[in-house]
């Protein structure tokens, strides 16, 4: 059999595929983040998920300028789950009325860093960035920017999100509170 796909290596064409799966789960993702399906959203995550979003320093000279120790959300399964209870009730006064949200994932790339942990079944470390536009009726529009690392995982019933690092653009949010997830 030609090792060849219309002048596509075999090997270039499954990973092409991969690519064009996960581009399609981050925009599954960003529809039910925007249309408020927070529960089908939360079937996106894995159950050992680690959802963290560092406060960034801007310290002069330091590589590192984020830190997770006074992290902006540092969440596992559980707390996301209990977030997206209450954002269903009527006692979440940050979302009500809910945030009109618009998310635009950009520049996936697929397997650019390495796994420091051994994640559980099939995986792939992607790097997106992502804006999203935040619009409450009794405030100004905003744009939150930030970066995204993460470790997709395949047990066997789709891909889930097993580790999500977001780095913020900003070191002041243009926003009252991030009540909303990137």
């Amino acid at each position: 059999m030609d090792s060849q796909l219309h002048g596509i290596e075999a090997a270039d064409a499954a990973r092409y595929g991969e690519h064009a799966a996960i581009r399609d789960f981050y925009s599954l993702e960003a529809r039910l983040l925007d249309d408020n399906l927070l529960t089908d959203w939360l079937g996106l995550l894995h159950e050992n998920v680690a959802y963290l979003v560092p406060n960034r320093t801007f310290k002069p000279l330091v590589e590192d300028d984020f830190s997770v120790a006074s992290g902006v959300m540092v969440d596992d399964h559980d707390s996301v789950a209990a977030k997206v209870a209450r954002y269903e009730t009527l006692h979440a006064w940050s979302e009500d009325p809910p945030s009109m949200t618009r998310r635009f994932v950009t520049n996936v790339e697929i397997g650019v860093d390495p796994v420091s942990e051994t994640p559980p079944g099939r995986a792939w470390t992607a790097r997106t960035n992502v804006l999203v536009y935040h619009a409450r009726r009794d405030q100004q529009p905003a744009l939150i920017s930030a970066g995204r690392r993460d470790v997709l995982v395949d047990g066997g019933n789709g891909l889930r999100v097993w580790r999500r690092l977001v780095h913020l653009d900003h070191n002041t949010l243009p926003v009252q509170d991030l009540a909303i997830f990137l």
